[in-house]
């Protein structure tokens, strides 16, 4: 038998004190008169012995009740081997500390984060200076990955501060038990968090064995307002044009939100402010625009949506980021006159020619737009280029010519997974409908002409549709056969024209529509970035056709200076681009620089911690019960964290036995007074 509380035990010297009285009660003497002298010595001798069997077996009470009652506050136990917390001998311990966004929020001991680094130093005080501890956070980081004394333990404790990361509970499992199973000590693991809804997968822990105990710390605030994501009318943006933006913000709390100011900022300057109102547990859209001038050349534009919201900030601003190019980078594959005085004739546009019988195949993923013009046959080698260009999402033109090898075209066609052509049709027909909704002509028609001339064929190839193939009409002809239309390949588009555009087959080379229509393939075939990543992703950066040359050594830096990162160009999948392995930390606006900046790009935080929903106490317990996991322990965070580790060696508790019996012995001692009145 063991004590929670052995220092209780000095209690047994209070059973002096009953003993002490009563010696003193027996040295007392008492008067009794009597009327018959007589009869006193026979009553003398029974009273004597009766009562003193009384006061003995009073006595022997109180002793015993003191007794109990010293044991009661001492809470003797039987020792638990298994489930004790802090086992005797070495153990190993990982204690992680959840340092999410959500621990700035506060609680009733302050800031969370500071309430669960001093559960953390609570814990480590339970255990020997000979155990060894491992402290883990959401970074993940390798200085920490390293078991460690409790001095050293407590300075990396005292460092710890908020970070962007967010992890799964599967994720954080999976990097504590990979550090407990390089230790042969006694192994324990102690998770202190918040515990996010979003973020906690009970099933996680039934691949675990390892005593885990879960502390939580509560909020008292679980309202916020935050600006959920942001994204453009249009994917492409270019120098003159009205650019619309319309940002998605969400009111996470339980009252209705009014007159929220919303801020829009273009390098650092203030273009648009508007207000929103948002129902309670609701988002709302809000959409402004600003305005590029015609004569800014090449920028990098930076922008921010902002709003403003305590106590959780870390989301109150949304960064984005575009490129407005000067150049596109075309490659006509086969000479047409009519194309090549349209894009030279254009300083934005990049032309360069090439012919079927040399196509530089390495070259093709740095264009934007690639066309085919009459190319005789496409072979199996340039296909499989094609397709891989397409996927990764480039711009492809092609244009038959009256001869092509029609085998070879359907063949490749097929491998693309597009409309392929038939056969040759030598007769005059013309165009009759233009898809005014297609995304090629958006903002290109005012109004619709009922009499505006359409273009003419006077000879052109059917399409043959298949099945699984993705085809939009662009112009259909009176026979209502296709004159163009466009297909979806990954993230590419294809355009298939049905005739070759050469004054013997077409007068749409002459017509209004050629230039709008030729025009905005070209720029929207412009490789454009995301206009933002999330500091949780680890994404490839594709800067194909953005760079000057491959294995660049490149800086990515802050637009204010503070952060840069040095990294390596690399190659993946026939595209150049670079990785950034959780390098950047801090949200914002960040410049691509070779030697010269030349892309820029923006990072968010994950919004994964913007919705301030936790599990309770109550829901945890219920969680882990229903899972029947019998290696979890949840501590109460209202009762101190040593009781749990005193409280765990205990296989069985007197508490209920010893107060018992301190009733019995008062009840007891009630009679023998009773009776002795």
């Amino acid at each position: 038998m063991r004590f929670l509380y052995p220092y209780f035990l000095w209690g047994l010297c209070a059973v002096a004190i009953p003993v002490l009285i009563h010696l003193f009660n027996f040295r007392r003497f008492k008067k009794v008169y009597f009327t018959n002298v007589a009869a006193l010595t026979e009553a003398q001798i029974s009273t004597r012995k009766h009562n003193r069997l009384k006061q003995i077996l009073l006595l022997l009470v109180r002793c015993l009740a003191v007794v109990f009652l010293t044991f009661l506050f001492a809470q003797p136990y039987i020792y638990n081997e298994d489930n004790v917390v802090a086992k005797e001998g070495r153990n190993a311990v990982v204690v992680f500390v959840d340092n999410s966004f959500s621990m700035e929020n506060a609680g009733q001991s302050g800031r969370l984060l500071d309430d669960a680094k001093s559960k953390a130093r609570q814990i480590v005080e339970q255990f020997d200076k000979d155990d060894e501890f491992l402290l883990l956070t959401m970074d993940m980081e390798g200085k920490h990955k390293h078991y460690v004394d409790k001095t050293q333990f407590l300075t990396s404790l005292n460092e710890i501060d908020i970070s962007p990361a967010t992890l799964k509970t599967g994720e954080i499992l999976r990097e504590c038990n990979a550090m407990l199973q390089m230790n042969n000590a006694e192994k324990r693991l102690f998770i202190i968090s918040d515990f996010q809804t979003s973020g906690f997968d009970v099933t996680a822990f039934e691949k675990s064995d390892i005593k885990t105990c879960l502390l939580p710390v509560a909020a008292n605030n679980v309202n916020n307002v935050f600006v959920d994501s942001v994204w453009f009318a249009s994917d492409f943006i270019h120098k003159g044009q009205n650019v619309e933006i319309t940002a998605r913000i969400t009111n996470w709390a339980d009252a209705d939100v009014e007159k929220l100011p919303v801020k829009l900022f273009i390098n650092d300057i203030q273009t648009a402010i508007t207000s929103l109102d948002i129902d309670s547990r609701r988002s709302e859209t809000v959409t402004m625009s600003f305005k590029l001038d015609n004569n800014i050349g090449r920028s990098l534009i930076h922008g921010r949506i902002s709003i403003l919201d305590n106590p959780v900030t870390f989301d109150d601003d949304f960064y984005f980021a575009f490129n407005v190019d000067d150049k596109l980078n075309v490659c006509l594959i086969n000479s047409n006159k009519y194309i090549e005085r349209l894009f030279e004739a254009s300083q934005e546009v990049n032309l360069i020619r090439q012919d079927e019988q040399r196509i530089d195949y390495n070259s093709i993923p740095n264009y934007s737009l690639l066309i085919l013009n009459g190319l005789k046959q496409i072979t199996s080698g340039l296909t499989a280029e094609l397709q891989r260009y397409c996927k990764d999402g480039g711009t492809l033109i092609v244009i038959p010519t009256e001869d092509i090898d029609v085998e070879s075209y359907r063949k490749a066609m097929l491998e693309l997974q597009i409309a392929t052509y038939d056969r040759l049709i030598d007769r005059e027909n013309r165009v009759s409908v233009v898809n005014n909704e297609s995304s090629l002509y958006k903002g290109v028609f005012s109004a619709t002409d009922e009499n505006m001339e359409m273009p003419k064929v006077k000879r052109y190839f059917v399409f043959q549709k298949g099945k699984n193939i993705s085809q939009e009409s662009i112009m259909k002809m009176q026979s209502g056969d296709d004159f163009l239309c466009e297909s979806r390949i990954g993230k590419g588009r294809v355009y298939i024209f049905a005739s070759p555009l050469t004054d013997a087959n077409t007068d749409f080379i002459n017509q209004s529509l050629f230039v709008p229509t030729l025009w905005n393939m070209a720029l929207w075939s412009s490789n454009i970035l995301p206009p933002y990543f999330f500091l949780s992703d680890t994404p490839f950066i594709d800067l194909t056709g953005l760079m000057q040359a491959n294995n660049q050594v490149l800086k990515v830096e802050s637009i204010n200076g503070r952060t840069s990162v040095i990294t390596q160009a690399i190659k993946e999948a026939n595209h150049t681009g670079i990785m950034l392995h959780n390098q950047i930390k801090t949200a914002g606006s960040y410049n691509i620089i070779a030697d010269t900046a030349f892309a820029t790009i923006a990072f968010d935080y994950d919004r994964s911690e913007s919705r301030l929903e936790f599990l309770t106490i109550r829901q945890l317990q219920s969680l882990i019960s229903k899972a029947k996991l019998q290696n979890i322990t949840l501590f109460n965070p209202s009762k101190p964290i040593d009781l749990y580790f005193k409280q765990s060696r205990q296989a069985f508790n007197f508490t209920a036995l010893f107060i018992g019996l301190i009733l019995l012995c008062l009840a007891v001692e009630i009679m023998f007074l009773y009776q002795k009145k």
